[in-house]
């Protein structure tokens, strides 16, 4: 499951990327982005394209946690016929792009993780499939969807992959 992805590459450069047609202002999103902190979107408003700022994970409270507490950001989407995303997903106005450069899995032994990050080679900015709904906690939050892992992700052996990764076409490199 993806809990870390980064985006190395300015508002204008995603926007131009992914044909964002209205005007651009630098937003306030750190290049490594991680559940529950904010993050770039492209989703479609009255038929245009716009980048917005959301916080990555759909605010979830469970049962017993205390009304004062922080919800849990729920980042990944591993299956999309679950009640929770079943009504959003079959939206369109509820569905967005998370544009990134690269994303990291844990692997190791507890204790001694690192990171596995992946890329793609002929893509300097790719995007993810996500769904985005408005929330009383933190306001527009965004979920990625995940995919059982193709060829190249099978030697991270992580059980699921952002939605749009292509074998034979990845970059894979190792830092913590």
């Amino acid at each position: 499951m993806c809990n870390l992805y980064t985006v190395r590459k300015s508002a204008a450069e995603v926007a131009a990327h992914f044909g964002v047609s209205a005007p651009v202002t630098q937003f306030n999103v750190p290049e490594d982005v991680y559940p529950g902190y904010p993050g770039m979107v492209v989703r479609e408003q009255d038929g245009e394209r716009q980048l917005q700022s959301m916080v990555w994970g759909w605010p979830l409270r469970l049962k017993g946690m205390k009304p004062e507490s922080k919800p849990k950001p729920v980042n990944n989407i591993a299956d999309l016929k679950k009640s929770m995303w079943v009504g959003f997903a079959r939206k369109p106005q509820w569905r967005c792009i998370i544009p990134l450069t690269g994303f990291a899995e844990a692997e190791g032994a507890k204790g001694s993780k690192t990171r596995t990050w992946f890329s793609l080679n002929d893509r300097p900015i790719f995007g993810w499939a996500a769904l985005w709904r408005d929330s009383a906690e933190w306001g527009p939050a965004y979920s990625g969807v995940m995919t059982d892992c193709n060829e190249a992700m099978t030697e991270c052996r992580c059980c699921f992959s952002p939605t749009n990764m292509i074998a034979g076409s990845m970059a894979i490199s190792t830092r913590s």
